[in-house]
C-alpha cells in the first residue's frame, strides 16, 4: 500500500513559463493498493493542474477511465508530477493503482 498526495491548483502563465497558480482548490491524500480505485474527493475541472506525489511507484488515469499497471500515467516513487486536466477529463474521477 502506498500514499498518493494530491493538490488541485489553477493554471496560469507567467512570462511564457507554464506554471500552476498558488491558490489551491483542494488537497488530500489517498491510500493506494494493487486494486484500481477512484481517488476520493478528486474530481478536477478542465484547465486545473493536479499535482501528485507518490510514496511508491503507481499509475493514475483521468477521465473516469479504469487504470491498470501500464495503462495511464506513471508516477515513480518519491516523484512529484503535475497534470493539466484536459477537456475530455473535465469533472470526471481519477483512479490510481500501485505497481506492486
Amino acid at each position: 500500500m502506498g500514499t498518493l498526495n494530491w493538490t488541485v491548483l489553477p493554471y496560469s502563465r507567467d512570462e511564457n513559463r507554464n506554471v500552476p497558480g498558488t491558490r489551491d482548490h483542494a488537497s488530500n491524500n489517498h491510500t493506494t493498493s494493487t486494486s484500481a480505485a477512484a481517488i476520493t474527493g478528486l474530481v478536477p475541472q478542465k484547465g486545473q493542474v493536479v499535482r501528485m506525489q507518490a510514496s511508491e511507484d503507481m499509475w493514475v488515469r483521468f477521465g473516469g477511465r479504469t487504470v491498470a499497471v501500464g495503462t495511464g500515467l506513471h508516477i515513480a516513487s518519491g516523484q512529484t508530477a503535475d497534470f493539466e486536466v484536459s477537456e475530455l477529463d473535465d469533472n470526471l474521477a481519477v483512479q490510481a493503482i500501485d505497481v506492486s
